[in-house]
């Protein structure tokens, strides 16, 4: 790539002059109501889905393929670009995953970019890049319930360059993207592995050697012989030490939030004057579980950086094991299905938003504690697969970055584009 690129051929137009159709979502009656949801079938989309300009379909709802046959409009296709115009003005997202269709909900908008004259995942890059993010924000400033709406959405004032030019952008940011997506994908196959050893070995107690062992009645029901039920107090220290960053502006903390979390991302690395609030301090043997809802199904497994003081948010219980106990048995513990729904069920507050659990009656749960050497034995098996996943989000953390480094510059022509070939056949559109 070369820099300062010859911006002359291209072109000073509109949204709504490009060669894209704008399609909103079905506000009628046939609009899919909570009855209708299924759990399986046609994705049925809302802003949830859309996190870190990319699909996130873990919790996504679905719709029956007859009741998706009722809508002529919102119904997506392969490459369209999602638009938010509604609570959260702005985030997008490209339509590219295993279901071949799907139904943006009342708060999304579909753009469609006729593929032979505009590339769509240059319209998608254009749409994500900050310049297009604080034109949206402009609408959301303001109102109670922030809103873009179709004609001033056309009337936002862009600069595209010629179609060639397009696609080779699209080409080079989507790299990053391919990439990013498969390490994510890997990091989902090992916690999912883990998290099916743990299932397998510590609730449905066929670990190794399981055959020759006794079953014996106990609160919490049949559990095996020399196996014991203990409170969580028992195997872990909740942890309480904090510190103010704001009044070490200039130290650089790795702080863990839930938005962090919830857009599966590294801590951020943040300075102690960003940071106004009290924080907990994160030792390198903690485990993370929210303590709000409806985000209380969040638990982390962090990985503390040696060259910053690790911080998180007062909304997480920060627990440390107590021997024989590890964190890697620890955190599958937290994971687990009968864990978070006490978690759940327990939450207090004046509404499901403002939830919270008490952190006295997290320690008093009752869970069914093995013996030390099958503790050590899983956690030999499945230490590794948590340093993978480690090593792979650091790798994502660096492709972001590289990806947002370039996006601005590709998207505004400062870096020149036009000696690079690419073939037909790699240009996914």
């Amino acid at each position: 790539m070369n820099e300062k690129s010859d911006i002359r051929d291209w072109e000073n137009t509109t949204i709504g002059e490009l060669p894209v159709e704008i399609i909103d979502g079905d506000r009628s009656s046939r609009y899919p109501k909570r009855h209708e949801l299924v759990d399986h079938g046609i994705p049925f989309l809302s802003t949830t889905n859309i996190c870190d300009n990319r699909l996130e379909l873990s919790d996504v709802a679905f719709i029956t393929p007859s009741k998706f046959a009722e809508f002529s409009k919102g119904s997506l296709r392969r490459h369209d670009v999602i638009l938010t115009t509604r609570g959260s003005v702005g985030k997008t997202a490209y339509y590219c995953c295993e279901y071949d269709v799907g139904l943006i909900n009342a708060q999304m908008l579909i753009l469609r970019a006729d593929p032979k004259r505009m590339s769509p995942r240059y319209l998608f890059y254009l749409l994500a890049s900050d310049c297009m993010q604080k034109a949206f924000a402009n609408y959301a400033s303001g109102s109670a319930q922030p809103q873009l709406p179709i004609q001033d959405l056309r009337a936002i004032e862009v600069v595209i360059p010629p179609f060639e030019i397009q696609r080779k952008i699209g080409f080079i940011l989507s790299a990053y993207d391919d990439l990013i997506e498969n390490n994510l994908r890997r990091i989902a196959i090992l916690e999912e592995m883990a998290r099916a050893i743990y299932r397998e070995w510590f609730v449905k107690f066929r670990y190794p050697g399981y055959e020759r062992t006794q079953m014996t009645e106990s609160e919490l029901g049949l559990i095996p012989e020399e196996w014991q039920v203990a409170e969580l107090r028992t195997v872990a220290t909740l942890i309480r030490n904090s510190t103010n960053p704001a009044k070490n502006p200039n130290a650089r903390y790795a702080h863990y939030s839930i938005p962090a979390f919830d857009a599966n991302r590294m801590p951020a690395m943040e300075l102690g004057g960003d940071i106004r609030s009290t924080k907990y301090i994160v030792g390198d043997d903690c485990v993370l579980v929210s303590k709000l809802n409806p985000r209380i199904p969040r638990v982390w497994l962090p990985f503390v950086h040696n060259e910053y003081l690790s911080i998180s948010s007062t909304e997480f219980l920060v627990l440390s094991p107590i021997a024989p106990v590890t964190r890697t048995f620890l955190y599958n513990l937290c994971l687990d299905d009968w864990f978070l729904n006490g978690l759940v069920t327990s939450a207090y507050g004046t509404s499901t938003s403002h939830q919270r659990v008490k952190p006295e009656h997290v320690m008093s749960t009752a869970i069914v504690l093995p013996p030390a050497g099958l503790i050590q034995r899983f956690t030999d098996m499945v230490q590794p697969m948590h340093e993978l996943i480690y090593t792979l989000r650091k790798a994502v953390l660096s492709l972001r970055e590289a990806r947002d480094l370039l996006l601005p510059q590709l998207i505004s022509g400062e870096l020149d584009v036009s000696n690079i070939t690419i073939d037909a056949e790699e240009d996914n559109l």
